[in-house]
Parts: structure tokens; C-alpha cells; sequence
């Protein structure tokens, strides 16, 4: 299994740090080679919110360097970063707390593995799986829903010291498909149709011939356009998003 992944961040304007984090790892289980993407958004109005964003990142790192190589079951995945998102929310919130201020980040993880995938959300940053559908035709998916009102006001996220409860979303994924994750700077100005149209190009009869280095450049390219988009409209939060994608050796 071979997996490849652009990552691409942008601080906001006007700002002075950047409050979003990303990751993209590999690691080989028992089940075969594990991929794990995440974008993690700090609280723009909140103090401190690259504090809570690059913790969990950390955490994250934690785990797929001491507990994802020894998994053994795919169903595991899920209760294994669902605790490492309980554990990085409760230390958050310890540390606002001890720091008498109030701080905290949304997060979406993306787990890839031999065909399958499952999304763990909190927040309003995304997750979207573009392929090719029935009819052959490539489409698009949002696969997380956001957890806000108005686009605006979180229901949910973590630091905040309420209980946390993250969306788990699973499925399969076929040769081909692409996902994206993004924190909300880049989708505000980037409707579904926007994201999925560079790709568009990508499900005809020669794909299969180019050089992984060339599909890798092509898919930098496609993500820097939609962060150029999102300045261009107006976007002065910060921008953050992950292209990932796959083949697997079964589906």
C-alpha cells in the first residue's frame, strides 16, 4: 500500500501565529500500512488556539508512534483516537485553567487502511472523499458534518471541558479517490463544485501512466489554487488542508 499526501498551511491576515495544525503519518500494523491525515482549527477567537491545535497533533504523533503498531483490528481505530482526543481535551483544559484562560480547537482525523477508512470530527472543520461514482462520473462528498450554528457558534470542541463526544464516520474507498481535509478558511470560499473540478481531469484513460511524482505535483497545485481562492474572495482567517490519497491492495 502505498499512500502519498500534500499538506499545505497559511497563517491569516492581520494575524501574528498561526491557530491551525496538521498531520500526515504512516505506520505499519499488523493489518497492513496505516495512514493517518488531521487538520485541527484553534479557537480563532480564543487565546492561545495553536496551543490546543498543535497539542493535539502531538498527541496524535504520541500515538501512532507507541499504540497504532500494535493494533490488530480495524474497529479498534475509532475508541483508540476517540481516547487520544478525550486525553489531549481534558489536558487543554487543565492547562486554560492553571492559565486562567480560555482556549480550545476543533478537530478532523482521517484513518486510511487497506480499503477501508473511518473519520473521527469535532468542529467545523471538514472532511471530503472525491472519486469516481456509478456511472464513472467523478463527484465529490462532504463527509463530516459541521457541529455549529450559523456556520458560526461550535456546538462542540475540544478544551472546552464539556463532555466530548466526537462524529465517527466509516466506509470504503476505492483506487483513485482522494480525500481532502480542511479547516474552515479554505471551504468558506470553496463550494463542493470548486474543489472537485481540478480533479475532474484526473479519472481519464491515461491516469494510470503517470509518474507518482507528477500526480504529487499536480495535487500541490490544486491545493495551492483553492488557498489563492479563498484570499482572493475575501478569506482572512488562517487556511489549512491536507490532500490524501491511496491505492489499496484490496476493496
Amino acid at each position: 500500500m502505498n499512500y502519498q499526501a500534500v499538506l499545505r498551511s497559511s497563517m491569516g491576515t492581520g494575524r501574528l501565529k498561526n491557530q491551525d495544525s496538521g498531520l500526515v503519518l504512516t505506520t505499519i500494523t499488523p493489518m497492513g500500512i496505516l495512514a493517518l491525515g488531521a487538520v485541527c482549527d484553534g479557537m480563532g477567537g480564543l487565546s492561545c488556539g495553536e496551543v490546543a491545535s498543535s497539542h493535539i497533533i502531538r498527541n496524535l504523533m504520541r500515538w501512532m508512534r507507541i499504540r497504532a503498531p500494535y493494533l490488530e483490528r480495524f474497529d479498534k481505530l475509532a475508541y483508540e483516537v476517540e481516547r487520544v482526543l478525550w486525553q489531549s481535551s481534558q489536558e487543554i483544559f487543565d492547562y486554560g485553567k492553571s492559565q486562567q484562560i480560555t482556549l480550545g480547537s476543533t478537530a478532523t482525523i482521517l484513518l486510511l487502511l487497506e480499503g477501508r477508512y473511518v473519520i473521527l470530527h469535532v468542529g467545523d472543520t471538514r472532511g471530503y472523499r472525491m472519486g469516481r461514482g456509478l456511472l464513472g462520473t467523478w463527484n465529490i462528498t462532504q463527509i463530516t458534518q459541521d457541529q455549529s450554528v450559523n456556520d458560526s457558534v461550535l456546538t462542540q470542541c475540544i478544551g472546552s471541558g464539556a463532555p466530548l463526544k466526537p462524529a465517527v464516520y466509516e466506509g470504503r474507498y476505492h483506487k483513485g479517490d482522494v480525500f481532502l481535509l480542511c479547516s474552515d478558511g479554505l471551504r468558506h470560499h470553496n463550494q463542493p463544485k470548486e474543489l472537485l473540478h481540478p480533479f475532474l481531469k484526473e479519472g481519464g484513460l491515461f491516469q494510470s501512466f503517470y509518474k507518482k511524482e507528477e500526480k504529487k505535483e499536480r495535487y500541490e497545485k490544486h491545493l495551492d489554487r483553492f488557498m489563492e481562492r479563498a484570499r482572493s474572495l475575501g478569506e482572512e482567517d488562517d487556511i489549512t488542508g491536507i490532500l490524501i490519497w491511496g491505492q489499496p491492495s484490496a476493496v
